[in-house]
């Protein structure tokens, strides 16, 4: 079973919260953050949002493509993507943003690796909402490094040097309904989890055990559950 931390516990308990995720990430590599501090509202906003900019006609995503972006920021098409060693492409499209910077930045103008301006559609409250979501995780994802500072045994802010400018992608998913058809394949090949960012987050909406149709990756948060993120540890921190 994956364990179920209380964010909440942090200000309580920070010693007892700190234990527990330090054994959750050794043990488990997952866990489940009840009562995040994530405004409901802000959340409806976010999937509506989604909803929106994904129910586009494609000729008024394609000038958003990643395909054609090299700083990992925009729209990616239906079956693009396909996972290393899978025979058939991934049936899901995707939408990346990243860190929000001007397109005269000095990191921009230096062409830094995954440094860009972000891409957005025409779609009400989708660039306030976004951006909004993503400070609200890079403010809890730093929070929660401090515990897995405190249970490494070193000083609370030792991780903070490396999230003043995070590199974390915000990546809004759509998988789209199964037909039934027997050659059909599933929306994401096997694969394992090897990512580069620290603790990832996932939510997807629908109810506890319904297929996934809409998701939040990467600075993103996760859960079949109310108020609740699925979170995993990725290679990056493990190492």
């Amino acid at each position: 079973m994956i364990p179920v931390l209380d964010f909440e516990d942090l200000s309580d308990d920070p010693e007892g919260f700190a234990f527990a995720l330090g054994q959750a990430c050794r043990e488990d590599g997952f866990f489940l953050l009840a009562n995040p501090p994530i405004p409901p509202e802000l959340l409806s906003r976010v999937f509506a949002a989604s909803a929106a900019f994904f129910a586009l006609p494609e000729a008024a995503k394609l000038p958003l493509s990643i395909e054609g972006n090299p700083r990992n920021r925009g729209w990616a098409r239906l079956g693009s993507e396909q996972q290393d060693g899978a025979d058939h492409p991934d049936r899901k499209e995707a939408f990346n943003i990243g860190l929000e910077l001007a397109p005269d930045d000095p990191r921009v103008l230096a062409g830094e690796p995954f440094r860009g301006a972000n891409l957005w559609p025409d779609v009400p409250d989708f660039r306030d909402s976004m951006l909004a979501y993503y400070a609200e995780m890079w403010a809890l994802g730093t929070k929660l490094h401090e515990a897995v500072a405190m249970d490494l045994g070193v000083p609370l802010d030792f991780f903070a040097p490396h999230f003043s400018e995070p590199m974390a992608t915000l990546r809004l998913l759509r998988y789209p309904p199964t037909t039934g058809a027997a050659d059909e394949r599933g929306g994401l090949g096997a694969h394992r989890l090897r990512r580069a960012d620290a603790v990832g987050d996932r939510r997807r909406a629908g109810a506890a055990g319904a297929p996934p149709r809409w998701a939040l990756d990467g600075c993103a948060a996760a859960a079949g559950r109310a108020h609740r993120q699925y979170r995993r540890l990725p290679d990056a921190l493990d190492q």
